[in-house]
């Protein structure tokens, strides 16, 4: 493969055109004397993921830890989630433990260890389901039996005959709903609260700029649950059927700060109305406007500006939220977008909220 010869029989009919497509009787061939190579060097597919990702100071992340079949792209997507999942972890490792803050943690410490355990726990549980779909994909694109592809080909082609069969096709993985990771030892989020699904990420309006303009600005959820101004390391999301729940909530949260020891801010909490039609309506108790938000619809995300440069949405559901948190309204988000804990109240939020204090402070 590493011939001349070989390279050129693979490369050059990927460098050559049909006459026709210019007017002409015969191929039209790049010059190969203006091709100068390299490196031709046969390329084997393989999945692999290692066993332990982390080792004291050592972590492996992104493709020193696995690698993928170039098969979906699922290789630095899962770069990037590693990435994300670890960074919090690595600023919890890098915090001061003692009370004084002037002690910092062990790489030895069993804290330490736990938190990166848990990180590759999680991961592994994800890379797995990637892994298997895109060998699956790869065994459909690089199949080589002549009748197989056949089968392939039309099934394929039948599928989009049926407009319901088509949709199923074209929502590819998305059918399966959010990724959501089985309880092991170690990992990050109470199994007993509803814990450890990805958060879906959605179109909302602020309520406060409803107000003041015709048009208010559309934004994605997760801009506006973890905005830059925001401190806490984790967030808390109500999901609210009105701004009248949310000045309930907004009430009972009060203690929020006092139970979290300050890792969770009742007043950078947000708060998202599940109503396309919601107004903001003015009330003692209800939330800070730069808080309060309500879904947006597809159609006014595709007319806003942050449409520009990216497609329309294809099956948005504005009801995302509401549906994969199961009816808790309360949910207590990780940095990485993971579901810590999903309460029915605030009560549960307060136990949450210590529960968390002692996982971040390695008393778990």
């Amino acid at each position: 493969m590493a011939e001349q010869e070989n390279m050129k029989r693979i490369v050059v009919p990927y460098l050559t055109h049909p006459g026709s497509r210019y007017g002409l009787p015969y191929s039209v061939q790049y010059p190969s004397d203006c091709i100068e190579v390299l490196r031709c060097r046969p390329f084997t597919f393989s999945a692999r993921s290692c066993n332990k990702w982390a080792l004291k100071r050592v972590i492996l992340c992104g493709d020193s830890a696995h690698v993928f079949p170039p098969f979906g792209g699922q290789g630095i997507a899962s770069g990037f989630r590693d990435a994300l999942a670890l960074a919090w972890r690595l600023a919890v490792a890098c915090r001061s433990f003692s009370s004084s803050h002037s002690t910092p943690a062990s790489t030895d410490s069993p804290h330490h260890t736990r938190l990166l355990t848990g990180w590759y726990v999680e991961r592994k549980q994800q890379l797995d389901k990637s892994l298997a779909a895109t060998v699956e994909n790869g065994a459909y694109v690089c199949e080589a039996n002549r009748l197989k592809i056949l089968v392939r080909d039309w099934y394929l082609w039948a599928l989009q005959l049926v407009p319901s069969w088509k949709h199923w096709l074209e929502m590819g993985q998305r059918r399966d709903g959010m990724t959501r990771y089985t309880y092991e030892e170690g990992v990050a989020f109470l199994p007993s609260y509803g814990g450890g699904f990805c958060f879906p990420q959605v179109y909302c309006v602020g309520l406060g700029e409803q107000q003041a303009t015709k048009k208010p600005e559309v934004y994605f959820t997760d801009d506006v649950i973890f905005a830059s101004h925001k401190r806490a390391l984790f967030q808390v999301v109500v999901l609210c059927s009105s701004v009248a729940d949310a000045s309930a909530a907004h009430t009972s949260l009060r203690s929020l700060d006092a139970d979290s020891d300050g890792e969770l801010s009742a007043a950078e909490t947000t708060y998202i109305i599940h109503d396309l039609r919601a107004d903001a309506a003015s009330s003692s108790n209800q939330p800070p406007s730069t808080s309060l938000f309500r879904i947006a619809s597809a159609d006014e995300f595709a007319s806003s500006p942050l449409c520009v440069a990216r497609p329309e949405p294809l099956f948005y559901d504005p009801y995302r939220l509401w549906k994969e948190a199961d009816g808790k309204p309360f949910l207590v988000l990780r940095p990485d977008r993971f579901v810590f804990a999903a309460c029915k109240d605030a009560a549960e939020v307060g136990t949450a909220a210590r529960e968390l204090v002692r996982l971040l402070n390695g008393t778990v």
